[in-house]
């Protein structure tokens, strides 16, 4: 008998880890840990405004969840953009929990500085995963640039040899002409 009910109990436990595995994902609960908490096969878009000033620049990029990884591909659009870099290939996005460079901890500080009611706003990240839609927003240029610039380092360590991630290098003086 007792092993009966021990058999009941291990059996109910695996069915609430299963159940709990299986749960459907929820964007705006699980967007700050989407890498665990996704179903195979899920994926999920983030549309990135890196616009400032007079530029334009724009990312669309699709997490899918294969094999319990998570594959990250990017289309660009904008004036820094090359022709070899408007559609990036296929690429693993690796989360690493004392890492603050990905997209969980971006999304946790957007999160928590994404005040409504703040006058000046404009977007900067629209997440979508089916029907659903969080957007988060900079208060200023200064803000704004800062948010493209953590967005920018997440970036550069998915695609390390893409040259729009790279930081922009100042040439050096050119040698004063002698006269």
């Amino acid at each position: 008998m007792p092993y009966i009910i021990m058999s009941l109990l291990i059996l109910g436990f695996n069915s609430i880890i299963n159940d709990e595995k299986s749960a459907a994902f929820d964007l705006r609960k699980d967007l700050t840990h989407f890498s665990y908490s996704m179903n195979e096969s899920d994926s999920m878009i983030i549309v990135a405004n890196l616009s400032a000033c007079s530029s334009r620049w724009h990312e669309t990029n699709i997490l899918t969840k294969k094999n319990n990884q998570i594959l990250i591909s990017t289309s660009a659009k904008g004036d820094f953009v090359e022709d070899d870099e408007k559609q990036l290939k296929s690429t693993f996005y690796h989360f690493a929990q004392n890492d603050s460079l990905n997209f969980e901890n971006l999304f946790s500080y957007m999160e928590k500085k994404n005040v409504q009611g703040k006058k000046t706003k404009s977007n900067v990240f629209t997440i979508i995963f089916k029907q659903d839609t969080v957007t988060f927003y900079s208060y200023g240029l200064n803000d704004h640039l800062n948010n493209i610039n953590y967005y920018i380092k997440i970036k550069r360590r998915i695609y390390p040899s893409v040259k729009m991630y790279q930081p922009l290098e100042i040439p050096p003086k050119p040698d004063e002409q002698k006269e």
